[in-house]
């Protein structure tokens, strides 16, 4: 008995010395982005990510929409190749019968022709929260508020992450974005 005695505290203290130090990660840089254009025309910001997995989120929001005969009110979160020639985003869209809405949409540039739609929004009542997301499997979701919508898009990796807008003024918010972890 008196030999187990000595062995449990040397096995704890083995197992204290290897006890992995903790990691403090930096946490991600916020964005903020006043994006403000006349009717019909079209401001936009990037930034370049690794080339991997990314979860961008924050908060967008309508300040004031602006008429034009072609060009509706609209914000973006895009996700763009390096030669820009593929792209996925979450557009914010303005429909002309409804100003008191604003329509969120998954647009896939990239191997889809169809829009993936989440009901529309009162934006109004504040900035909207935003998640979007590239999966390690190829899977882009959009989700604002409770709602998500999801398309495989292949092997894509995205170069840079844009907000954009047009035809309005709309603030981005406490915007941030992290390769490599979904």
């Amino acid at each position: 008995m008196k030999y187990i005695g000595h062995i449990v505290p040397l096995i704890a203290l083995a197992g204290c010395a290897s006890s992995p130090t903790p990691s403090h990660t930096a946490p991600a840089e916020e964005y903020y982005y006043d994006c403000d254009t006349p009717g019909g025309h079209f401001s936009e910001w990037n930034r370049t990510v690794a080339q991997s997995a990314i979860d961008i989120h924050g908060f967008v929001q309508v300040i004031e929409p602006r008429q034009d005969a072609h060009w509706v009110p609209a914000a973006n979160i895009v996700l763009y190749a390096a030669d820009k020639t593929k792209s996925v985003a979450l557009s914010f869209i303005m429909p002309r019968f409804d100003a008191e809405q604003i329509q969120p949409t998954l647009k896939n540039y990239i191997n889809s022709s169809t829009d993936d739609t989440i009901p529309s929004l009162a934006w109004k009542s504040g900035p909207i929260p935003f998640d979007v997301t590239l999966s390690k499997e190829g899977v882009f979701t959009i989700t604002t508020d409770s709602e998500s919508r999801s398309q495989s898009i292949g092997n894509f990796r995205p170069a840079t992450f844009a907000l954009s807008c047009s035809t309005g003024q709309f603030k981005f918010t406490k915007v941030s974005a992290v390769s490599g972890k979904p």
